[in-house]
């Protein structure tokens, strides 16, 4: 077999498992992204290698898909290369696309649990998964004996892969590199190994950075758990904070409750709480400021 005949083959394996991938995750109302998509193609065919194909670029790849005729390819608002399946309406792309710009901007997050779960690697020995029957992200406590849940009941539970320290670090040195040189170096001895704790933290509140890693850490947490979500097969959206909050229900209630405002519907604003009480986990009763004068009332 020819070397060009072995590439073409290459080629077209290649494009037939990023049309699977992306049809897979339009199946969730989701259009994904340039950069989740090569992570999910790397975690099905690790040995995937765009220039190996004849491609300088992985965008250069999709697009030789899209001209193939194994997908579509559109922009999103922030100019964000987006893909699709051929023949997907162009309202129901339209309205996809918007919703990874929402995230970006931070009106959609990913749920706190979904966030722990992802990010928090404290405490070590804890199981971290996805339940398909609740469309829930769930943390438990490793057990010295027995299968892991996912394990147990694959069709139902989904290992999470998790944002380690390490690459949390390489995060950090990127956002770092892409400073003017002081605030870089700053940066960088902050993270260096005999750093102090929080040191990180304080550098770059004093930079008046914090901020910008505050929606850069969002970010690009966000498209890891889009990229997990893509190769597991989970609808993305499902990961995402529901799009009417508390707050939205109340539309009497103003949406920012300064001192000016604290009385304003008391019992409207006291029933919700309750409710978002009942909805919450152990460990996010456990997070909450409480007066302790009203813990210890009989």
């Amino acid at each position: 077999m020819s070397q060009s005949s072995s590439v073409d083959e290459g080629r077209e394996a290649a494009f037939a498992l990023i049309r699977e991938i992306v049809e897979e995750a339009s199946r969730g109302d989701h259009i994904p992204s340039a950069a989740a998509l090569k992570t999910a193609l790397t975690a099905k065919d690790a040995s995937f290698a765009e220039r190996s194909l004849g491609f300088k670029r992985f965008i250069d790849f999709l697009n030789a898909a899209a001209d193939a005729g194994y997908v579509a390819v559109t922009r999103d608002p922030n100019n964000h290369p987006r893909i699709y399946p051929v023949g997907l309406s162009a309202d129901r792309v339209e309205a996809s696309i918007k919703q990874p710009s929402s995230v970006a901007h931070g009106t959609r997050k990913l749920k706190r649990e979904v966030w722990r779960a992802f990010v928090d690697w404290k405490p070590v020995d804890y199981w971290r998964f996805w339940d398909r029957s609740l469309s829930r992200a769930l943390v438990a406590p490793a057990l010295t004996s027995g299968q892991a849940p996912w394990e147990v009941n694959p069709g139902r539970f989904t290992e999470l892969v998790v944002v380690t320290k390490e690459l949390q670090l390489e995060w950090m040195r990127e956002f770092a590199q892409a400073r003017v040189p002081a605030q870089r170096e700053a940066i960088l001895l902050s993270i260096a190994p005999d750093a102090n704790p929080g040191e990180f933290k304080r550098t770059l509140v004093r930079l008046g950075l914090g901020s910008d890693w505050t929606l850069e850490l969002q970010a690009r947490v966000t498209r890891h758990a889009e990229a997990w979500a893509l190769e597991k097969g989970v609808g993305f959206s499902r990961l995402l904070e529901p799009k009417r909050r508390i707050q939205d229900e109340l539309s009497e209630t103003p949406r920012s409750l300064g001192t000016s405002h604290v009385n304003f519907d008391d019992a409207r604003l006291r029933r919700a709480v309750h409710a978002a009480i009942d909805r919450m986990e152990p460990s996010e009763l456990r997070s909450l400021l409480v007066p302790a004068h009203l813990l210890l009332e009989r």
